[in-house]
This record gives C-alpha cells, sequence and structure tokens, in this order.
C-alpha cells in the first residue's frame, strides 16, 4: 500500500530535515537529552520560572533517585504537581547492576525514602511514563495509584502498516486534506497563538502563552520540536506542536479553525508528526486525550490504549475542602430560580 498522502500543490517537507527550522547551537558540553523532554532541567525551569524543588535520594553510594516538585498553595491549601504543559514526570533512577528481584527491591526502597522526603502538601498529582518502573512503590508507599490512557507507536513501526490499521473514514480525510492543504514547518509560534486565539475567543483560552514560547524556544534550540500549520490558501485551519526526546516524540499542543469547510486539518498535520517520529526512529505518543471527540480521533489509528499511572496523594484538609466545595455546588444547583416565576 503507497503510504504517501500528499499530491497537488502541497509543499512536500524534509520529515527529519526541515529547513526551515531555526537551528541554534547548544555547547557541546550540554548532557545528551533523555528519553522525553519532561523532565529535563531546561523544561521545568521553561515552565516554571526556575520555581521549583528538587528531591533527592542517595543509598549505599550507588543508588540515587532524584524527582523535582512544583509546589503551589491556594486558599491555604499546598499542591504538588506538574508544571503546566508537562505531560508526565517520571523519578530519575541510578541503580547498580542486580538481578530482577534486587532491581525492584531497590526500587521500591529508593521510592519509599523519595515519598518521606517529599514536602508536606495537602494534594500530589504525578502522571508516570507508560514505561515508568515505580507505581508499585508509591503504592506501597501509601499513594493511591490510578490509570489514565494515551496510544502509542513503538519506535520502529511501519508507516505502511500503520496507514493500513487505520480507520478507513481516517485514511480517507487525510488523504482528501493532503489534496488541499499546505503544510509548512513555522520557525515560531505566532500562527498557532493566533489561530488558538480565533478558535477559543468565545469560551475564553487557558493557554500561558509565555510559557508555552519560552518551553518551545529550548525545544527548538535542541533540535527537540517542530511546529506545523495547515493551510487552505492564505488562511491557516490548523496548527500543531511535537516535542521529542531520545526516545519519544509527543503530539503535544494543537489547534483548528472549527470554521473552516476543510475536513481532516488536524489528522493531517497528526500524520506529517507520525512521518516525523518515523524519520527519527522515535516512538510516538498521541498524547492522550483531553475529550471524547479527541479520543475518538485518535484511537482511530488502530493503536491500543497505553496505561499511564497517575499518582494521587490527598490529606484530610483537601478532603474535607474538596466535600465541602460539591455540597455547595449541589446546594446552589437545587436553588429555585425565583426570577422564572
Amino acid at each position: 500500500m503507497d503510504h504517501t498522502l500528499f499530491a497537488g500543490s502541497v509543499r512536500k517537507l524534509d520529515p527529519q530535515a526541515y529547513s526551515k527550522t531555526p537551528r541554534i547551537t547548544v555547547p557541546d558540553t550540554a548532557p545528551p537529552p533523555k528519553p522525553d523532554p519532561f523532565s529535563e532541567t531546561w523544561w521545568w525551569d521553561s515552565a516554571t520560572c526556575g520555581r521549583y524543588d528538587m528531591i533527592e535520594v542517595r543509598r549505599d553510594g550507588n543508588m540515587r533517585i532524584a524527582l523535582p516538585v512544583y509546589p503551589s498553595r491556594k486558599r491555604g491549601l499546598t499542591t504538588l504537581a506538574m508544571p503546566p504543559y508537562t505531560r508526565t514526570l517520571s523519578p530519575e533512577l541510578t541503580l547498580p547492576q542486580s538481578g530482577p528481584f534486587r532491581r525492584q527491591r531497590n526500587i521500591r526502597t529508593l521510592v519509599g525514602d523519595l515519598v518521606d522526603r517529599l514536602p508536606d502538601y495537602d494534594s500530589l498529582r504525578l502522571m508516570l511514563d507508560p514505561e515508568d518502573e515505580t507505581p508499585f512503590g508509591f503504592s506501597l508507599a501509601g499513594l493511591q495509584v490510578r490509570q489514565q490512557f494515551t496510544f502509542r507507536l513503538a519506535a520502529g513501526f511501519s508507516l505502511e502498516q500503520t496507514l493500513h490499521n487505520c480507520d478507513q473514514k481516517s485514511r480517507n480525510l487525510i488523504r482528501s486534506a493532503g489534496r488541499r492543504l499546505e503544510i509548512t514547518q513555522d520557525i515560531a509560534l505566532s500562527n498557532f497563538i493566533a489561530l488558538s486565539h480565533r478558535e477559543r475567543a468565545a469560551s475564553g483560552n487557558t493557554h500561558h502563552f509565555t510559557i508555552l514560547e519560552r518551553i518551545f524556544e529550548q525545544c527548538t534550540r535542541r533540535g527537540q520540536g517542530a511546529a506545523l500549520s495547515a493551510w487552505d490558501g492564505t488562511k491557516c485551519v490548523a496548527s500543531v506542536i511535537m516535542v521529542w526526546g531520545s526516545r519519544t516524540a509527543y503530539f503535544w499542543q494543537s489547534t483548528r479553525d472549527r470554521q473552516s469547510g476543510v475536513c481532516g486539518a488536524n489528522l493531517l498535520l497528526l500524520w506529517k508528526c507520525i512521518e516525523m517520529a518515523h524519520a527519527r526512529n522515535l516512538t510516538f505518543d498521541f498524547d492522550s486525550y483531553h475529550s471524547v471527540e479527541t479520543a475518538k480521533m485518535v484511537s482511530s489509528f488502530g493503536c491500543p490504549p497505553v496505561a499511564r499511572p497517575e499518582i494521587n496523594g490527598r490529606s484530610l484538609a483537601w478532603q474535607v475542602a474538596t466535600t465541602a466545595k460539591a455540597i455547595a455546588r449541589q446546594a446552589l444547583s437545587r436553588e429555585p430560580d425565583w426570577q422564572a416565576w
């Protein structure tokens, strides 16, 4: 099966080079990239303006666990969570060579020590990478482990097989959008931001664009990010941002013109991101979903759901405050609307 989806006036881009991407030299002394970008120091500096703490535990000289935490306070309660735009966060482990039993025991020990070292909090929430080895340790340390879901294509996936596995309707939408739209790579986020403002003008926009641009600049500085836009003539109808580490690429942000008469623009950009991940031999993460509509779109590629462990901890004060808020909301919803009479 031919997996080439672009024809006509569409500008074909080299998915690995992309000549429009700004190439900013990173010093030779910079450490190699981590498997994903979300645990990088430069990511956290950009996402929090440096306002985070690093919790580190060492044992026996050759065992280490480290985790950045982002504390904030609201209404007198302290929250430890991931900073804006950070999708997953896994503890960094350094372990000696050992057999499976000893390795798992060492992980449980280090995670228990890490939880003991965390600052006092009322709410804790972490989303771990699907391949993270620590959820059992967090569970034994008294925290709640839930599951969220994402979809992934493992490194080395076949473009032809991926397209074959895709739902016929989605495949047709990608092809038809590819015949009509031009795909370009942006050197900045101006197109994404302008379209996002237009898309969410009525309901309010929750993006922190200053933070978003700061993170994206650091990604492109290291050759670990790209923004793509789809154009119907002179009008931008969809824009997405992709970021990656040494092992995994993420379909990170997306926005589209819901009034556009071209269907499948986001699917087309999603496919271009898949091509880029394939060219770099990276695992491609569809980056979860935020609505039933999005879940249906990404599941149309035929990938089985992959669990992302979610770690939660709640203090009694947090539970009381949450319960009181829920009761108040329920009471308000039952109040009679006297003006209607």
